[in-house]
């Protein structure tokens, strides 16, 4: 319950710490960055064109 009053504040948290000498953690790096690339390219606008394809009727 207390988890759902704090929608409206800023949650800060400190992010991991990866060892690129390390390779099971240079792995696991890429593979996060991977996945944020992944996410940040997603194709959006699929159901943008859908929308842009509809005329308005007077």
């Amino acid at each position: 319950m207390e988890e759902e009053k704090d929608w409206d504040r800023l949650k800060v948290q400190k992010t991991k710490f990866w060892d690129f000498l390390d390779p099971e953690e240079r792995t696991e790096a890429g593979r996060s960055f991977s996945g944020v690339l992944g996410w940040l390219s997603r194709n959006e606008s699929r159901g943008r064109r859908i929308n842009s394809n509809k005329r308005a009727t007077c």
